[in-house]
């Protein structure tokens, strides 16, 4: 069998009665597969087989809960509207809470967040202060320096709570080198990479309300920078 016949074979088979996201499973791994390998080709780019395992799950994952509003889909799952408490992630795992603001009468912006472990008790924080961007883009920053954060205390397993789904939307699916954004999406892409397994929930912004005031914090202490 060709490649294009198997390629047509798995991306339009209605015979996988016990794989239902056969499709969508076919369609994400080959198109990683062949992406990972151009990189390693013409790139010079380090294999990483964790990083693009982990790459195919948060994809596939966030492409089979996309639109809906059960959060029945394992990982990047939206979280139920009536859960509005912070949860605390499983035992030996930790969760990131991370957010955006946008002061439009002042011409200012920032970003901050926090991770906590499984008992609820707080590791590490941050507040930054921005250029005056969007609050897409903020919410964007406040990803990557939380993520950031992460890496720097060698968490390998991280659960992450947004409470805007443009911003998952936009790290998943935007490949075009051009979109205004691509710069900030690729870096939290190659933080992802030193990341074993990730998870990413979008929440309430009532569930997020540490992450909020993290945000704010140094507007009122006067400071551009602040890592807890």
């Amino acid at each position: 069998m060709g490649l294009t016949n198997w390629l047509l074979l798995n991306l339009n088979s209605l015979n996988f009665a016990l794989y239902p996201c056969w499709k969508s499973l076919s369609a994400v791994v080959t198109c990683n597969l062949w992406k990972n390998r151009n990189c390693v080709i013409f790139q010079n780019s380090p294999l990483n087989n964790d990083g693009l395992l982990n790459k195919i799950m948060f994809e596939l994952e966030y492409l089979l809960s996309y639109g809906r509003d059960t959060g029945a889909v394992h990982g990047c799952r939206l979280q139920p509207q009536d859960q509005i408490n912070w949860q605390p992630p499983p035992e030996k795992q930790f969760k990131l809470n991370s957010d955006g603001s946008v002061f439009q009468s002042l011409g200012k912006a920032s970003c901050g967040g926090l991770i906590r472990n499984h008992k609820g008790n707080f590791i590490t924080g941050f507040y930054k202060s921005l250029h005056f961007c969007t609050p897409l883009e903020a919410e964007l920053w406040g990803l990557v320096w939380g993520l950031k954060l992460a890496v720097s205390n060698h968490i390998h397993v991280l659960w992450i709570d947004c409470d805007c789904k443009d911003a998952l939307h936009l790290v998943v699916n935007v490949q075009n080198s051009d979109h205004h954004l691509y710069s900030v999406i690729k870096e939290i892409r190659d933080l992802l990479r030193n990341i074993r397994f990730v998870r990413f929930n979008h929440v309430l912004r009532e569930t997020n309300q540490c992450a909020d005031w993290m945000a704010k914090l140094g507007d009122e202490v006067g400071l551009s920078f602040l890592l807890f």
